[in-house]
């Protein structure tokens, strides 16, 4: 799911293609700096790198990442509308 890359300013960036799991890090860190397509139906959520997303990735999948249902559910209809917002469906 989580791949790292160097861009053209020597910073890493990691990347997410699970819905759930880039909400919940734009939750608890910051917002995804970029959506990149991968093609016409997938795409990926793009974070600078920090320490913590790694401790949040496996919160996330082993189920004991607690965060507000409410806030959850706010943040996944912002991702959603950043997703989906340039694209024809």
């Amino acid at each position: 799911m989580n791949s790292m890359n160097m861009n053209k300013a020597e910073k890493l960036e990691s990347e997410y293609s699970d819905l759930g799991l880039a909400t919940a890090i734009s939750l608890l860190l910051y917002p995804p700096k970029d959506i990149r397509p991968v093609n016409e139906r997938r795409s990926v959520f793009v974070f600078d790198w920090h320490a913590d997303l790694s401790k949040i990735e496996q919160g996330y999948f082993s189920g004991k990442l607690n965060v507000s249902a409410l806030l959850y559910f706010q943040h996944i209809k912002v991702m959603k509308n950043r997703l989906y917002g340039g694209r024809k469906l």
